[in-house]
């Protein structure tokens, strides 16, 4: 009896520990969840070829292409399964040329329910966050960085859409056009130049730069005689050019609108990234909106995690932008002109020779043909004066908005005759006008010399309606530095 009982007890221990071994294998499944996730999506692709799957093992990122003749609740019961309660790296979901309306909304609802705990980064094509629903939105409090190709999107969500967008803290986008941003009123991270499309073919620091940008066009993926995805080498992502020639100073004002926003990260899914010239140019630009945020330095890994203050940056590049400094710094004061010119209307009057004893901006109108005003007007037909143009005696801005005076220097027009062919003869008489903006007082107008029109003048093709005398430039040039 003693003999039975034993044997028993033998194997139901055998039975327990191969129990025991098969609950080990499942737990010990390699890689990632997104990675199993690309696994076994890859073999429901093979068997009903209804969804292209593409991974990234170094930033464990999935790029998901649900087909327009595929069924999304198939796709997202696979991939629920898999990330289930878990934390997940990047996941993109491409778009599909052709998917109808129902295909959208069914996958943007799945996509809204995704099963994750939580989600590194997620992105979805242009074509699913133009679509009019909008509950992918749903997902957003488990998303630690939305990623997208633009913001112009999102200025046509409802409200309510809108509050949980200002929820996000983190954003990247692909390119660095702000338009839209604002609805990003929590944003804490903004991430430029990020790539998460398989087909983004961006530069890198072993590609040589015959073009001042740094973001080619995205081109479709090859494929062979039956239509199928060849997949490229995944694209070479070790250090990005930051190479920004051509930007708006009106796009990068709107980067006021973000209250809190306190880093840029320049290429965050690359390894690093390196500036030249026109980067540098770019980074002082912001540093003109915004020099409270700190930026990743160049040279250095992003997993690294190394910021520095903007202005530092700056600095550190000065020899890149000495050449374009002034300049970028009056692409955003001339956005300031006219209305310093409405400001100092309201300013009290104040009698006196005025002395800029600290920075101006001084605003020279050329004369203006078409309007012989016989009274003072704003003309945006003016010029700033520049260091060269001033010389030493006026200290001028170093950034935006660094300067206390306003300096108008305009011509007015009065009637003097005719001459024998009909056209009308002019006096012209420039003025200076000083307006102190940190006083909130204005001067009154000096009187910089008045030119009578000659008896006589010369003129090419047809006959011209008006003339005005024309005083010398060197004499309004000796009057402006004067004040200084």
């Amino acid at each position: 009896m003693k003999k039975k009982e034993s044997i028993v007890l033998l194997v139901s221990m055998l039975f327990l520990c191969l129990i025991a071994l098969a609950g080990c294998g499942k737990s010990v499944r390699e890689g990632t969840p997104l990675k199993w996730a690309y696994d076994d999506l890859t073999k429901l692709a093979k068997k009903d070829k209804i969804v292209d799957v593409y991974y990234v093992e170094r930033l464990d990122q999935l790029n998901i292409t649900i087909k327009s003749y595929g069924d999304p609740d198939k796709v997202f019961k696979v991939l629920n399964k898999d990330i289930k309660g878990k934390d997940i790296g990047i996941i993109y979901f491409n778009g599909y040329y052709g998917s109808s309306v129902d295909d959208k909304t069914d996958i943007l609802k799945h996509i809204g329910n995704l099963r994750c705990k939580s989600i590194k980064a997620l992105g979805l094509a242009k074509s699913y966050y133009e679509y009019t629903d909008h509950s992918w939105t749903n997902i957003l409090p488990k998303v630690d960085t939305l990623y997208t190709e633009t913001c112009e999107p999102f200025k046509g969500y409802d409200s309510v859409t809108k509050q949980k967008l200002g929820n996000v803290k983190k954003l990247w986008l692909k390119n660095t056009v702000y338009d839209g941003i604002e609805v990003f009123s929590g944003l804490e991270e903004l991430g430029i130049d990020a790539v998460v499309e398989e087909y983004d073919n961006r530069l890198s620091s072993d590609t040589i730069i015959n073009s001042q940008f740094t973001t080619p066009r995205s081109t479709m993926p090859a494929t062979n005689k039956n239509g199928e995805t060849i997949k490229p080498i995944e694209p070479y992502r070790d250090n990005f050019i930051f190479n920004h020639g051509v930007y708006s100073v009106d796009d990068i004002k709107r980067l006021k609108k973000l209250p809190i926003l306190s880093k840029l990260t320049i290429a965050p899914t690359f390894e690093k990234y390196d500036i030249n010239g026109h980067g540098a140019d770019y980074i002082f630009a912001i540093s003109n909106v915004r020099n409270d945020i700190v930026v990743n330095e160049p040279k250095q890994k992003i997993s690294d995690n190394k910021y520095i203050k903007i202005d530092e940056l700056v600095n550190l590049n000065s020899h890149l932008i000495e050449g374009s400094r002034e300049a970028i710094v009056y692409q955003f004061i001339s956005l300031d002109l006219k209305g310093n010119y409405k400001r100092a209307k309201k300013f009290k009057v104040k009698k006196g020779k005025p002395k800029l004893k600290d920075k101006a901006v001084v605003y020279k109108i050329s004369p203006y043909v078409a309007n012989y005003s016989t009274k003072k007007k704003f003309y945006d037909n003016g010029t700033i004066q520049t260091k060269k143009d001033l010389g030493n005696t006026i200290k001028t801005p170093e950034r935006a908005g660094d300067y206390r005076y306003f300096v108008y220097v305009y011509p007015v027009y009065k009637y003097y005759g005719k001459y024998d062919k009909g056209t009308k003869a002019y006096t012209e008489t420039y003025y200076i006008q000083v307006s102190d903006i940190k006083k909130k007082v204005t001067y009154k107008p000096i009187k910089i010399g008045t030119a009578k029109p000659e008896k006589k003048f010369s003129y090419s093709g047809s006959i011209p309606n008006k003339h005005s005398g024309s005083v010398k430039e060197k004499k309004i040039e000796k009057a402006i530095k004067k004040l200084g």
